[in-house]
Order: structure tokens, then sequence, then C-alpha cells
């Protein structure tokens, strides 16, 4: 997510030429040295064991020193993030420190899954959350520097599952993802205008989760919590959903979007 972001807003600045997208894990190992995005530490009773994150450095040479040079520039882009998400806020504001208008998108996301990917549709509903807000501010005079749109959802055994509607729909979801292993999908688009030309940039992230065993208590006790109500496959892996992730393969804050 950060390093698409990267490269897809440097195509705003003139007289820049495109970058390549870099590793995720270069920029994981710059964030690996800020005290809050560390998640979780290990919990020794190994019940309920909670994620461990363990990242190896493989920054080359100037990769570092470029991605802050990036990160410096994006500063001056007049952001608009197109989702009310506070997780997606504060990947934008408080980790990388842009600077963001949050104005939620009005699509009403109600694209047939029978006709998409897991992937596509993520991207899909990201890019016509996009293209509302941008063309709503268009509409108002304000052409922001660029608009982001985000959709994020849980695939497990070929359903794709989002926010649940109750807590009967919320306990069927962690009762099927319980002692298995799924995947997280995020679909980012990036809305922006380039020499009176509008552009768009899409990328899709995804996230291997495994989940612990869990009782039915377990589950009735998080339902209670109220966490699982806002969030794509019924937890949330930075708070309470937490203690049911046994690891991740993929990108953390993908899961966290």
């Amino acid at each position: 997510f950060i390093t698409a972001l990267i490269s897809g807003a440097m195509r705003t600045q003139p007289g820049r030429s495109s970058i390549a997208k870099l590793s995720l894990l270069t920029v994981a190992s710059i964030l690996a040295h800020v005290p809050s995005v560390l998640p979780f530490a290990l919990n020794p009773s190994g019940h309920f064991p909670r994620l461990s994150c363990s990242i190896r450095c493989t920054t080359k040479t100037g990769e570092v020193s470029m991605i802050l040079d990036r990160l410096k520039s994006l500063k001056q882009v007049d952001f608009v993030l197109a989702s009310n998400s506070p997780r997606r806020k504060e990947i934008l504001s408080n980790i990388l420190g842009l600077n963001v208008r949050v104005i939620p998108s009005t699509f009403e996301e109600n694209l047939d899954k029978s006709k998409y990917s897991p992937q596509g549709y993520v991207i899909e509903n990201a890019r016509q959350k996009s293209l509302e807000v941008w063309k709503r501010l268009c509409s108002f005079g304000d052409r922001p520097g660029m608009v982001v749109g985000g959709d994020t959802v849980v695939v497990y055994a070929g359903e794709i599952l989002e926010k649940p509607s109750d807590n009967a729909h919320a306990f069927r979801m962690l009762r099927m993802l319980s002692g298995n292993e799924h995947k997280v999908y995020t679909g980012v688009t990036l809305i922006y205008c380039e020499n009176e030309e509008l552009k768009e940039h899409c990328f899709v992230e995804e996230t291997s989760v495994s989940f612990a065993d869990l009782t039915d208590a377990d589950i009735n006790a998080y339902i209670d919590s109220g966490e699982p109500m806002d969030k794509a496959g019924a937890y949330g892996i930075q708070s309470l959903g937490g203690c049911f992730v046994k690891g991740i393969r993929g990108c953390y804050y993908n899961v966290r979007s």
C-alpha cells in the first residue's frame, strides 16, 4: 500500500519521472523502527497466541534515502481519502505524515460479487469510491491533488466476507475462520490529474492470515465487545481480534485497513 502510494503520487509531480514500485519489505524495515507500528507481542501463555512480527531488513544502498525523499514530496500533495475508515486515515496521516482530508464516498458498494474475482471486486469498489469523490469535488471547483480510495475483504473457501450485518452474521464468519487460514485483499485506487488528463493507478494487496481454534464462548465474548461490526471478516487485527491470529504472511497494514 505504502510503496504504491509513493509511486503513484510521484506521477503528479512536474518534472519527475515515475519510480518503480519498491519492495514492501524495504518500507517495512523503516517502519520497524517506529514503536507505534510494532503490532503485538507474543503471549507466553500459549492461549490466544498473539501475532509476533519479525521483519528482516533487506534494503539496498540508497533505497532508504530515496523513500524518505519521496515522502517529502508527498507531503506537498493535497490528499483526499474517500473513506471514513479511521485505520486508513491513520496510515496516511499518522504513519506517513501526509496532509489528508477525509471525504467519504457515497458509492453504494452494490457490485455483483459473482461477476468479479476477489481481487477484481476490491479494485472496482475502490475505483468507484475514488471516482465518485473526485467528480463531486471537481463539480464544486475543488480539485484535489489526489483522491485515494480503498476496499478490503476477507476471503475463505471462495466466499467474500465483508462487514457483518448483525451478530449472527459475525458469529458465522468467525466460526468459519476459526482454525483456518484465509486471505485478506485490499484494493486501492489513486485518482489524479496529469497535464489536464485524468489518471488512475490501481493495485491490490494480498495477505494470508492464520486463525487459532476458537470456542463459541470466545466468539460470543468478542461479538459482545462490539468490535467486529465495522470490519471485513468480523475482526480487527490491530485490537482485540489480534488475540485470534496465529500469524500472517504479507503486509500487516493490509489486514489493518
